[in-house]
């Protein structure tokens, strides 16, 4: 029997997804109140298996069993009652036109036939991520049982002291997190141990595709500056494209269009960018991090060493002394995307999500998406961030185990049949209609997501004292000297960690 998603949607949820989605790129992971928002082999081996994934993603088959049905149960979801949430992530919408939430749509009701099950998504009451993280804690002390799943975004509940209210996914029946769909790298990052997972992401939550850093290349400035446009992708999957090279580009495109001698915003230049995102993305991608991991996986500090030096003297000099950028202070974005649509300069440093506003499938010129650079040839991989305020799905402790095993062939469900139909979907989104026939296009996606990270300091920032600020306020005030910095931040970050580590030990 087919169960029909709209029967179960409040009116206020339908109202919700009648709204067209709102920009949402970039937000600042540190506004938690009322803001919307590894290890591979070699580039080589990582292209030829993401080559792979794009012929055979949609013939990728499960390891739920066949006959496997629920027999009508309903599973309640909590879903934070955001627009670009509830569309991308949860429920989608029924013939809309917008193919991405269609598709989410089509999976839902697909998971539900198959699995015989009903799913019961329900838009949190408060808007804001402290409202919706009291909900959440609100369950499971009151022992309600009111929902069996919550999806949401990272900075609402991850630095909060949510450990005691989740179950852990470790040996959790029917998740299979050697599958492609799962984004097991991505949870470990996530974890204070780097083994306990109590976070899914995977590609049954798409804004984690979206909102995974890349950077769009504007085929025609290349062309007219440097020639084939093709020689981009070779460099990428040659393991050649680094900051240095990132660099070099950027300073060599620079036009004084306006003749006046100075750089602003009538010039071409090499790309537009902030002191906030933009220094996330580049950190990221060069394996830059204030937080690492010891032998036994625990999260610890990671003070500044040399190359965390020398990339922020690459950046000092690449945004304010090379002609090379237009920088914009602390988060503002105004000018990135105009700029980029209006040919004012060869790279964007952003997220996927950009590719679905306006201004982007509109753009005369035609762009490629590529990964963030590394730091020199000889890192081992790509790095992309999935900034902090992608969304997450957990299950509330007061979940018994018998649900507990619906709930999970539920999440399994969902998630490889979003690696089957979803995730193509919106790379046919983000590329306009040419992932399927643009083979070189489609593989650099691939190679992205392939190639996704979290960075620890950023989704703990309000525990570890914003040691997320470190490299904004150096690069910022041009101040090389970042020891300093780390050792008046680090003492508070450090009691921020042991209180975090300590709520670990309750579960263990």
């Amino acid at each position: 029997m087919k169960h029909s998603l709209v029967s179960r949607l409040s009116a206020a949820l339908l109202a919700l997804l009648m709204l067209p989605l709102a920009a949402c790129s970039n937000e600042n992971p540190q506004d938690t109140q009322d803001t919307d928002a590894a290890e591979s082999t070699s580039v080589q081996e990582t292209t030829a298996e993401t080559t792979s994934a794009v012929t055979n993603r949609a013939d990728a088959k499960d390891s739920l069993p066949a006959d496997l049905k629920l027999k009508g149960e309903t599973i309640k979801i909590l879903a934070r009652n955001s627009d670009s949430v509830l569309k991308f992530d949860v429920v989608g919408t029924d013939n809309s036109g917008d193919i991405v939430y269609d598709a989410v749509w089509k999976r839902n009701e697909t998971v539900m036939e198959r699995l015989d099950v009903k799913l019961d998504f329900i838009p949190s009451q408060s808007t804001n991520l402290s409202g919706l993280r009291t909900e959440m804690q609100t369950v499971v002390r009151s022992g309600s049982g009111d929902y069996d799943m919550f999806i949401t975004s990272n900075n609402s509940i991850i630095p909060y002291g949510m450990i005691a209210y989740l179950r852990v996914f470790n040996d959790a029946p029917h998740l299979d997190f050697d599958a492609p769909w799962w984004w097991t790298k991505t949870m470990q990052d996530l974890s204070l141990d780097g083994k306990i997972i109590q976070y899914l992401i995977g590609d049954m939550l798409p804004q984690n595709i979206l909102t995974s850093a890349v950077v769009y290349v504007n085929k025609d400035i290349w062309q007219n500056s440097f020639g084939d446009p093709e020689q981009i992708y070779d460099m990428v999957t040659d393991g050649k494209w680094t900051l240095d090279k990132f660099a070099e580009y950027s300073r060599k495109v620079y036009k004084d269009v306006n003749g006046d001698g100075k750089t602003d915003t009538a010039d071409t230049v090499g790309f537009y960018g902030n002191e906030y995102q933009t220094i996330d993305y580049l950190a990221a991608g060069s394996n830059v991090f204030n937080c690492t991991r010891g032998e036994d996986g625990i999260a610890r500090l990671n003070p500044p060493n040399e190359r965390t030096v020398d990339f922020t003297e690459k950046l000092i000099n690449l945004f304010y002394n090379d002609n090379a950028a237009i920088i914009a202070a602390h988060t503002d974005q105004t000018q990135m995307i105009p700029a980029f649509t209006e040919g004012r300069c060869l790279f964007l440093p952003d997220v996927l999500l950009v590719s679905t506003q306006a201004e982007m499938r509109n753009m005369k010129a035609d762009y490629a998406i590529i990964p963030v650079p590394k730091y020199e040839e000889t890192q081992e991989n790509y790095l992309t961030l999935v900034y902090g305020h992608a969304t997450n799905a957990s299950v509330p402790l007061t979940v018994n185990d018998q649900k507990f095993v619906s709930v999970c062939a539920v999440l399994e469900a969902l998630c490889s049949e979003s690696y089957r139909s979803v995730t193509e979907t919106l790379f046919e989104s983000a590329l306009k209609g040419k992932y399927a026939r643009d083979a070189k296009s489609a593989q650099m996606l691939d190679l992205i997501v392939s190639s996704t990270c979290k960075d620890f300091a950023n989704e703990y920032a309000s525990s570890l004292n914003d040691l997320l600020s470190l490299l904004h306020n150096a690069v910022a005030q041009k101040n090389m000297v970042v020891s300093s910095a780390y050792e008046s931040l680090a003492p508070a970050a450090q009691a921020g960690l042991d209180n975090l580590l300590a709520e670990l030990k309750k579960i263990k």
